[in-house]
């Protein structure tokens, strides 16, 4: 792993901000440090970016399992992050898989939600590749949308 000191603080959600940030090469993610708690559970807070949205997941590590325990999906364009979604679990078992099928579920249930907020229609189809993109854009190299994400904010 690698410490990040050169992160622009102001693309994180406020609630991370505060942490020293490391970035693990292997899994390409961004870490908290995180704690353990007196159970000898230990917590931290991974997260991912493209240049529209950060997904954070609050991970558990206990003795036999890992956990994932909250999955939160912030916008960051224009200005700063924004919280769009937020779940909570409970007992939850870490799997890449369900995270990002969960992570598509919900960006899309938010979309469809403001759409119809706004008594607009949205094609589904359309609405379907355009979060998958949202998602999956979060898995390119992330130093590379890092560098990418801080020359777009000193050129505004």
């Amino acid at each position: 792993m690698k410490q990040t000191n050169k992160l622009n603080v102001q693309l994180l959600p406020v609630d991370i901000r505060q942490s020293r940030i490391i970035y693990n090469e292997e899994l390409n993610m961004f870490f908290t440090t995180g704690y353990t708690s007196q159970a000898g559970n230990t917590y931290y807070t991974g997260f991912k970016m493209s240049e529209k949205i950060i997904i954070t997941r609050n991970i558990g590590i206990g003795h036999t399992h890992n956990f994932i325990n909250e999955l939160a999906i912030y916008s960051i364009l224009p200005g700063y992050p924004k919280l769009l979604v937020k779940k909570s679990f409970h007992c939850k078992y870490y799997q890449q898989f369900d995270f990002i099928a969960e992570a598509k579920l919900l960006l899309k249930a938010k979309m469809l939600s403001d759409a119809r907020n706004y008594n607009a229609s949205v094609d589904e189809q359309w609405l379907n590749g355009y979060v998958a993109s949202l998602v999956e854009g979060t898995y390119k190299n992330q130093l590379e949308t890092l560098k990418s994400l801080v020359l777009k904010r000193r050129l505004n």
